[in-house]
């Protein structure tokens, strides 16, 4: 070990501001188990695998409901897979400048990315309390403890996310209690 190399990660402003809320979000998302999605639609964040699982739950999960935050290349690709497989229970957001609100208002955080530097998104979402589904690639795991803090599932892999979800989705404690053991967490090791 050399010492003298230190590693300084990411770090965010942890304290959560005062956000004001969209009243339409809000009625759309009223009474529901929130899964929110931060990340712009590009192959590396792996919308396609997220989708998949979405649709094999589409009928077992009546009180979800997915957020898709952001904008990019494949926003016409994704459009279309909702609209051929039916998919009502995905609100499109497109690029946004109240992630803070929109995660305020969510109950878990999904990043099923290919890769990953560091997501700050997760930081952001730990901070909210959210308990986080991503993929086990680099950055994400370091930031999420796999059963603590969060799920980490192999990338590529519908069903794993189909699975996280449906285990997220039905247990409103373990939600709880991975939130805040992610705010801890980020207040501790991520703070500026």
């Amino acid at each position: 070990k050399n010492s003298k190399l230190v590693v300084i990660p990411n770090g965010i402003d942890v304290c959560v501001p005062k956000v004001k809320s969209d009243s339409a979000l809000l009625k759309a998302i009223e009474g529901k188990v929130v899964f929110t999605v931060v990340a712009r639609l590009h192959k590396q964040k792996g919308h396609e695998y997220l989708l998949e699982a979405i649709n094999d739950l589409n009928d077992c999960l009546p009180d979800a409901i997915f957020i898709l935050v952001g904008g990019g290349e494949l926003k016409e690709k994704v459009g279309d897979y909702i609209a051929v497989n039916n998919l009502h229970n995905i609100l499109c957001l497109g690029e946004r400048n109240d992630v803070d609100s929109i995660l305020s208002k969510s109950d878990v955080l999904i990043l099923p990315s290919l890769w990953e530097g560091m997501p700050n998104v997760v930081l952001e979402a730990m901070k909210h309390r959210l308990p986080v589904i991503a993929t086990k690639v680099e950055g994400s795991e370091e930031v999420v403890v796999d059963g603590e803090t969060g799920l980490l599932v192999p990338p590529k892999s519908s069903i794993a996310l189909a699975n996280a979800i449906k285990c997220l989705y039905a247990d409103s404690d373990m939600r709880k209690v991975m939130g805040g053991q992610g705010r801890a967490r980020v207040v501790d090791q991520y703070s500026l």
